[in-house]
């Protein structure tokens, strides 16, 4: 088995001819592909939804603030460090 010099690795490299109008078939494909339409009613009902749900998200994340401290949820998840060696 014959060894290859890493530095020396890089002087076997060939430049690659791509196939004749390659670029032209890529293009092609790429124009005959659909676009995807989407009715007006369906794109607002996914934004208030989407909005709904930030809502609802922001609602439970202020109430849960006002009910629990950060010390309670490290507490509840057993979290807390215990430092003391005995």
């Amino acid at each position: 088995m014959k060894n290859i010099d890493p530095i020396n690795a890089l002087d076997n490299i060939q430049k690659v001819d791509a196939p004749e109008f390659m670029l032209t078939r890529i293009y092609a494909k790429i124009d005959s592909l659909k676009e995807i339409e989407v009715k007006p009613s369906i794109a607002w009902s996914l934004i208030g939804t989407f909005a709904l749900v930030v809502v609802i998200n922001a609602f439970v994340m202020v109430k849960s603030n006002k009910t629990n401290s950060s010390q309670d949820i490290v507490t509840e998840m057993g979290m807390n460090t215990n430092n003391s060696i005995y």
